[in-house]
């Protein structure tokens, strides 16, 4: 059956390849442009797409590469007719397992999270025919996730149905962490740079914007919380009552278990505030890479000198380490090497041994950054004014607060931290705009304030 007796809507067809492609008009189109039927060898039905043009000789053009492009994908086995986001994610997984590559944390955040949106939600609609407003809608239900969540079902290594009633009370009504939501947002970048790569999106094109939006209600990840002068003096106190505290209870049974966390915590919490290191690299920091050196004048400082192993920065495909600089002069080294030596070396520690490890396990590393966080929920602190949560990262910006404010350039401070200088400025730029009125009474002369005076009050 010919297809103008079969389709009595088509119009202007043509058979560009035979029995294979064939170019026609839709007499309902107001548009006109031409649309384009391939059939495949070995497949039942038809693959039909619009050609998004009304001239003749470019349709054929276009239906033949496009024709030869999707035939080669097809003998490939990669799927041709099904286009939807679902089922590009399926086809994306076995990519990376072709690759070696292990996507297990990938499918996990795909079958918890994005099948059901872009199921339910979406319709499963074409990859080709994703918004911007479609992303910020997935944005915007996993933000909200738990907020009217219920518990459910899952099954355990044995295939036994399990209620998730502990998972679905404890989150129930908070926001998604932050380092689930970066997985997700890698997850996405990487799915999106496959499909280009792949034909299923145009290159070039306008961007899908992977990354979370910040909603009206502030319903997102806030920015973690700042600590100030007077509130780091009083976890510096408390920290330091933990450890008379436990050194009193030391010959009760677990007494110098007790004593060891307590200066543990007291190690960690110093070493942050006079470093600036990231928690990620604090619980890999070993003893070997603590030194002490001299300039020529006899000054001596405390460094430590982190691998691209504790870093974990790439850098034209290999890893960059960096040396950090402490600036009280050589008391962190003692703090360390001297004063929480003395707790370590008797357990059997060593110099290659992890510094923050775990209790007669030198090689396990802590989860330090909970301890910190129970630490300031004792004290009703782990919220700052403007309800940010504090964390063993707040006094890593409390270090480069105090830095700025002490005068100390941005470049040499950016090289210390693992920043850029456009990063420093972007965090902390208000730490130099609430400064700069203090700063300029300090240095400039006071008769180019009044000149500057002058000038605000003939601006206004």
């Amino acid at each position: 059956m010919s297809l103008q007796k079969k389709h009595k809507g088509y119009e202007d067809y043509e058979e560009v390849i035979p029995g294979m492609v064939v170019i026609y008009k839709r007499k309902s189109s107001k548009s006109q442009n031409y649309y384009v039927r391939m059939s495949f060898p070995g497949r039942k039905g038809y693959e039909r797409q619009s050609l998004e043009t009304p001239d003749r000789y470019a349709a054929i053009e276009h239906a033949r590469k496009r024709y030869w492009d999707l035939r080669a994908r097809y003998e490939q086995g990669f799927t041709v007719g099904n286009h939807s986001i679902t089922s590009l994610f399926e086809e994306f997984f076995e990519f990376k397992r072709g690759l070696g590559g292990n996507p297990s944390q990938y499918e996990k955040v795909y079958n918890r999270f994005f099948k059901t949106y872009w199921t339910k939600e979406v319709q499963n609609k074409d990859i080709g025919d994703i918004t911007q407003s479609d992303m910020d809608g997935y944005w915007d239900y996993r933000i909200h996730f738990w907020d009217n969540a219920k518990p459910e079902k899952i099954k355990d290594k044995r295939g036994r149905n399990r209620h998730r009633y502990i998972n679905w009370k404890s989150q129930q009504g908070k926001t998604p962490a932050w380092t689930t939501l970066e997985i997700e947002k890698a997850c996405y970048n990487s799915f999106f740079k496959w499909a280009i790569s792949r034909g299923f999106l145009k290159a070039g094109g306008d961007p899908i914007v992977t990354n979370p939006i910040k909603r009206v209600d502030g319903k997102t990840w806030k920015l973690r919380g700042w600590f100030t002068v007077d509130e780091y003096r009083l976890v510096r106190k408390e920290i330091e009552d933990g450890c008379r505290r436990a050194r009193k209870k030391k010959r009760q049974g677990n007494g110098p278990r007790r004593v060891w966390h307590a200066e543990r915590m007291r190690a960690a919490f110093y070493l942050v505030s006079a470093f600036g290191v990231r928690p990620s690299e604090l619980h890999l920091i070993r003893w070997k890479w603590i030194k002490l050196i001299e300039d020529t004048n006899g000054n001596q400082y405390s460094i430590i000198v982190l691998p691209g192993e504790a870093t974990k920065r790439k850098a034209i495909g290999s890893q960059e380490g960096r040396t950090v600089f402490s600036f009280d002069g050589r008391a962190s080294y003692d703090r360390l090497q001297g004063r929480w030596w003395k707790h370590c070396e008797p357990q059997g520690y060593t110099q290659d041994d992890l510094v923050f490890a775990a209790w007669n396990d030198p090689t396990k590393k802590v989860a330090l950054g909970n301890c910190f966080m129970r630490l300031l929920q004792r004290m009703g602190i782990h919220r700052d004014e403007q309800g940010r949560g504090r964390n063993l990262y707040s006094l890593r910006k409390f270090y480069i607060d105090q830095r700025i404010k002490h005068g100390t350039p941005l470049p040499a401070l950016a090289k210390n931290t693992g920043h850029d200088v456009q990063t420093l400025w972007k965090w902390y730029q208000h730490v130099q705009t609430e400064d700069m009125f203090e700063y300029l009474v300090a240095r400039l002369p006071q008769t180019a304030l009044k000149e500057w005076r002058v000038l605000d009050d003939e601006e206004e």
